[in-house]
This record gives structure tokens, C-alpha cells and sequence, in this order.
């Protein structure tokens, strides 16, 4: 069992996409096929199937157990479906992801955010980048400073955004 989460950079309202998946069987190169949980609705439809599908399932109502967001979708049936995740709903997987993983539940995120953590931006000053004439004023208030996420600059108004979306999810990290 596996929930993806994925960026969608181009959507500022809804940032993120979630789908909960389930591997079938190897590709002819060893990798893991995943199918949307849904499919597995229809895989293991019929009475013979149930066990096997209760037990496919088994992960996600252990996780339902420890995290109310995971109930809730389960309740609406949004859990088969990929949904549109907001910022706060990427935090609350992030938080849980202790409890998701112990579940049985494999998380699978952005491949740039190493190590199962989001980017974090990088801020580059550089000092003296012109030639003063001489020591003085100029040359201590000569400085350019970069805010960067995985290398690309963001505008004030981005720097302005983030700390906007993320503050409550700072400060509730730093109580």
C-alpha cells in the first residue's frame, strides 16, 4: 500500500495531488506496478475476493485508527480517488507520516525532496560583488542576497506567500 504525494506548481490553490495505490506485480525490470486503490474495488470484486481485500486494506484502517483526516476520507470514499490537496492537507500527511509508516503504509514524495522532506530554501548573499573605488560606505552596503528553492530564485512576493501559507505550520513546529 502506498500514498503518493505529488506537486502541482502550477496550481496555487491546490499545490499538491494525493493517490493511494497498491502494487499488483513486478514490471520485467523489477519495479513495482502500482494501480489506484480504486482499481482494487473492482480487482477484488465478488465474495471469494473479500479476505484478500480486507487484507489490502488492512494498512489503511490501521492508519484510520491513529489520524481523523485518514478516517474522514475513508467515511467519503475519497481514499480511491486522486484528490487535489490544499498546503494543510500535505502538512497533515507530513505530521502523521510516523504513524502512516508504521502502519504499513509505504509514503511516496516529491524525488526533490530528499529524504522524505519538503525543499528548504536556500539563501545565498554575496559580498563586494562591484569594484568600489575605494573603502568606505559603498563598499559595506555593496551585497546581493538570493532566496532559492532547489536552485531557482523566488520573487519577493513568492518569499512573501510561503511565509504566509507556512507560518502557522512553523510556529506550531517550534511549541
Amino acid at each position: 500500500m502506498h500514498f503518493n504525494l505529488a506537486e502541482n506548481r502550477k496550481d496555487l490553490d491546490m499545490p499538491f495531488a494525493f493517490l493511494a495505490t497498491y502494487t499488483t506485480r513486478l514490471s520485467i525490470y523489477g519495479k513495482a506496478q502500482h494501480l489506484p486503490l480504486s482499481q482494487a474495488l473492482i480487482e477484488f470484486s465478488g465474495s471469494r475476493k473479500k479476505a484478500q481485500l480486507l487484507a489490502l486494506l488492512m494498512p489503511i484502517q490501521r492508519a484510520a485508527e491513529q489520524c481523523e483526516w485518514i478516517a474522514a476520507m475513508i467515511e467519503s470514499g475519497e481514499i480511491y480517488h486522486l484528490l487535489r490537496w490544499q498546503v494543510e492537507d500535505a502538512i497533515h500527511l507530513l505530521d502523521d507520516l510516523p504513524r502512516i509508516e508504521a502502519a504499513g503504509i509505504v509514503v511516496r514524495m516529491p524525488a526533490q525532496w530528499q529524504a522524505g522532506r519538503p525543499a528548504r530554501p536556500r539563501v545565498r548573499a554575496a559580498l563586494g560583488a562591484g569594484a568600489p573605488s575605494r573603502l568606505g560606505l559603498d563598499a559595506l552596503l555593496d551585497f546581493h542576497m538570493d532566496v532559492m528553492i532547489n536552485g531557482e530564485p523566488l520573487t519577493a512576493e513568492e518569499i512573501r506567500a510561503m511565509l504566509m501559507v507556512c507560518s502557522g505550520y512553523v510556529v506550531s513546529r517550534l511549541r
